[in-house]
C-alpha cells in the first residue's frame, strides 16, 4: 500500500494534478493499471472468438433463444372451449330418427351417459307426439358403455316419468317402447325394464329387432 502510495506521488510531481484527475490509473496503482489492460485484452479476446463462430450457428444460436409470447386469457378460453366441444361431440349420444307406417324409428348410436340419454329420450318423445306414432322401436345395438346399477335406476324412472308427462301431448298411455340392445348396455337381468314397469311405462328389451317388431305388432 505504502509502495503505491509513493508511486502516486511521484506521478502527480512529475505530470501535474490535472494530469492525475484525468486519468488516475496512469499514476502508481499498478494493480488496478494492471487489471484494467487484462478487462481490455480479454474483452477484445471474445469478440475475435465470437467472429470466428461461423454462421450458422450463430443464427441457431438466434432461434433457439427467441421470445415466444404466452397466450393471453382470451385465448386461454377459446383454447378450453374448443377441447371440451371436441370431446362432448366424441362421447354424445346421437338419436337418428324416421317414422316407418305406425312405428316410430330411432337409431341410438354414440356412448352411453346418463345425462344424454335423456335428452335423446326427450327428443323421440318429441318425435312420437309429432307424429302420432303407435308405437316406438329404439335400436341402441352401436351403443357402447357399461351403465351402472344407479344410472340404470335413474334412467328408466325418468322415462317413465316422462312418458307419463307426454300423455296430454298425443302420447297415449300404454304407448309400447321396444329397446332393442347389446350387452353390456343391455342389462341381462332387466333391472331398468322392471323399473320402468312397475312405473306403468309399457316397455321391453331384446336383443334382435325382429322379436322387437313382433312384440310391437301384438
Amino acid at each position: 500500500m505504502a509502495t503505491i502510495f509513493f508511486q502516486t506521488l511521484q506521478g502527480v510531481r512529475f505530470h501535474g494534478w490535472r494530469a492525475f484527475l484525468r486519468e488516475p490509473l496512469r499514476f502508481g496503482n499498478v494493480r488496478f493499471g494492471a487489471q484494467l489492460r487484462e478487462d481490455r485484452r480479454e474483452e477484445g479476446s471474445s469478440k475475435h472468438q465470437a467472429s470466428k463462430i461461423p454462421e450458422k450457428h450463430q443464427v441457431a444460436r438466434t432461434i433457439k433463444l427467441k421470445f415466444y409470447p404466452t397466450p393471453g386469457p382470451y385465448q386461454l378460453i377459446c383454447n378450453a372451449a374448443r377441447v371440451a366441444a371436441q370431446k362432448r361431440d366424441s362421447m354424445s349420444m346421437l338419436a337418428q330418427i324416421q317414422p316407418e307406417s305406425d312405428v316410430l324409428n330411432a337409431v341410438i348410436t354414440g356412448t352411453f351417459s346418463l345425462e344424454e340419454a335423456k335428452r335423446t329420450f326427450l327428443e323421440i318423445l318429441e318425435a312420437v307426439a309429432l307424429q302420432k306414432s303407435k308405437g316406438i322401436l329404439i335400436d341402441g345395438r352401436t351403443l357402447v358403455g357399461k351403465p351402472e346399477v344407479i344410472e340404470r335406476f335413474y334412467f328408466s324412472n325418468y322415462a317413465a316419468e316422462m312418458a307419463i308427462s307426454y300423455e296430454g301431448r298425443g302420447v297415449p298411455a300404454g304407448t309400447p317402447f321396444a329397446y332393442v340392445l347389446r350387452e353390456p348396455v343391455l342389462d341381462p337381468k332387466r333391472f331398468g325394464e322392471t323399473v320402468a314397469v312397475n312405473r306403468c311405462m309399457n316397455v321391453k328389451a331384446f336383443e334382435n329387432p325382429e322379436e322387437a317388431l313382433k312384440w310391437l305388432s301384438e
